[in-house]
């Protein structure tokens, strides 16, 4: 009833990317993606917003292809969402992190460091 190499494959991704697997801990490791989880908070405050206003700019087919068309107003979305929320992030989240953020004189100080 079950195919043997779906199993083995999903006995293989199973070890590999298990929480205690090198390649999982390196996987965690990468920068952007412990970056990306600091902006979650500004992801989810804005992406329904962000996705409403651009997705009528893409109310049409750009191929002939209903998935291809799909992924690719998918990747657009994604890529306007995380653009616009670590811009967010960056110069309205993080700053009101800081300990008496209003007092700061020098911006580049609040928003870079």
């Amino acid at each position: 009833m079950s195919n043997p190499a779906l199993i083995l494959s999903g006995n293989f991704v199973l070890l590999v990317f298990s929480s205690k697997s090198l390649y999982f801990v390196k996987l965690l490791e990468k920068k952007f993606l412990y970056i990306i989880g600091g902006m979650c908070y500004s992801i989810y405050m804005l992406h329904q917003k962000i996705i409403y206003y651009i997705s009528p700019l893409f109310s049409k087919l750009f191929f002939n292809n209903y998935l291809l068309d799909f992924y690719l107003k998918l990747f657009i979305a994604l890529f306007v969402v995380l653009i616009i929320s670590a811009l967010f992030f960056v110069f309205v989240e993080r700053p009101t992190m800081k300990r008496e953020w209003w007092k700061y004189k020098n911006l580049k100080k609040l928003f870079f460091e």
